[in-house]
């Protein structure tokens, strides 16, 4: 109830954990049931102690805190978080028959009705103070991927993965060969900024970066380039 009410589906925490990958949290050895909705850091011991995470490796401080690199300790557990991640997608964005117009949009290479249904979805589901913090790029960065979960039958969907000369913000690699692949850079608007100029950005880091190299080597075709745009509860996606 905890994770689901948090939005454990909008953290890129919890999409590193899917993904095989440690977080490194500091430990709270006391916790009290009362503290863990109000301090992040008492969540994650909470998980770690009630063994849904596992440390692989400890330390301390100069300060005699405790830190912990965790991570999800085996299969069964790794399937009940996924059964979570899902639940909270049904409750928050419908059923993925729900999401089918979003999936044949971004496979299919419509960029216009991929701006208009991310804009709707980010109206209903993500506040402008959300959307305002100090890492507003990561909201939306784990806002895409929340939305993508459902792919994982016949794509692999990745953030911040090393590809070409960088890290993409999303990458979604088909598992067969001849599927349709896609790169996607995300931008927050900046106050002085045009929706065109940052959209220009985008794609032109895809370009430059070469971005898409690792779909083109896994013989993804065709390959999908966006560049989508966020401000508030407003999306932009301009294809390349």
């Amino acid at each position: 109830e905890l994770m689901l009410d948090k939005g454990f589906g909008l953290t890129e925490a919890f999409e590193r954990l899917l993904n095989g990958e440690t977080l490194t949290r500091r430990v709270e050895e006391h916790i009290a049931l009362r503290d863990v909705h109000h301090h992040p850091d008492a969540l994650w011991s909470f998980l770690l102690f009630s063994g849904y995470l596992k440390p692989v490796a400890t330390w301390a401080d100069d300060w005699g805190d405790t830190f912990a690199a965790l991570a999800i300790p085996n299969l069964e557990v790794r399937l009940a978080y996924r059964g979570i991640f899902r639940e909270w997608l049904t409750a928050g964005m419908g059923t993925s028959a729900d999401l089918d117009p979003l999936f044949r949009a971004l496979l299919g290479g419509d960029a216009g009705a991929l701006g208009e249904i991310l804009s709707r979805l980010l109206l209903h589901h993500v506040s402008t103070f959300d959307a305002a913090g100090r890492h507003p790029e990561k909201l939306y960065q784990g806002f895409i991927l929340g939305l993508l979960v459902t792919l994982e039958k016949t794509h692999e969907v990745r953030s911040n993965r090393e590809s070409g000369y960088g890290r993409a913000d999303v990458l979604i690699r088909p598992k067969r060969a001849g599927d349709p692949g896609v790169v996607m850079e995300l931008k927050v608007l900046d106050e002085d900024e045009t929706v065109d100029h940052a959209l220009a950005s985008a794609l032109e880091q895809i370009a430059s970066r070469r971005y898409a190299a690792e779909l083109e080597a896994a013989g993804a075709s065709p390959v999908r380039v966006y560049g989508a745009v966020f401000d508030g509860k407003r999306a932009w996606v301009r294809g390349g």
